[in-house]
């Protein structure tokens, strides 16, 4: 392993780190809020005080830094945000010859109730099927709302992709959760 692989490996870890504090620092933040969150809920309102988190950066730099490293890109850690960033974490960790120390990686995944309304992975789906040539809808007698909810995500998305890339711009909503 060269030098210069494990100072990048190095840079990338160094750049990750404070993104990790701030979602921890961010569940702090929103303590009390999340305290009075329904206990089947608290998990989901975690992520989403992590993913708020997050998105307060611009990370594209990031995300380009680890393509050639054939690593997450980060492009799809929505549904389990700090765990996503663990696990690429402890993966920089190994390549670069250090030990690792966050926390266990959680693998929760909780099913969504089908309301009509889309899952996360529904969400997610819509979301990449912009990049696809045809999309198929399964939504039963909920395939106007489908139609509607896929035609909106997909133009909120034309910003966040290049090419066959996702891209993690700075979201002005996210600021707004700490005003």
């Amino acid at each position: 392993m060269s030098k210069n692989f494990v100072l990048e490996i190095e840079s990338i870890i160094a750049r990750l780190q404070p993104i990790r504090l701030e979602m921890l620092q961010a569940e702090k933040h929103f303590r009390e809020e999340l305290d009075h969150v329904n206990l089947g809920n608290l998990e989901s309102a975690r992520n989403l005080t992590h993913y708020v988190s997050l998105r307060r950066r611009d990370i594209r730099e990031l995300q380009e830094d680890l393509v050639p490293l054939a690593l997450s890109s980060l492009g799809r850690l929505e549904s389990h945000t700090l765990a996503t960033l663990d696990a690429l974490l402890a993966l920089l960790y190994k390549l670069a010859g250090k030990e690792s120390h966050g926390r266990a990686i959680e693998a929760k995944d909780r099913q969504d109730l089908n309301r009509g309304l889309p899952s996360r992975a529904e969400v997610t789906d819509a979301a990449m099927s912009g990049r696809a040539e045809c999309v198929m809808l399964n939504k039963g007698p909920h395939i106007l709302l489908a139609l509607d909810f896929l035609s909106d995500v997909l133009a909120r998305m034309e910003g966040h992709h290049s090419k066959k890339s996702s891209l993690m711009r700075k979201l002005s909503v996210a600021e707004m959760a700490w005003k």
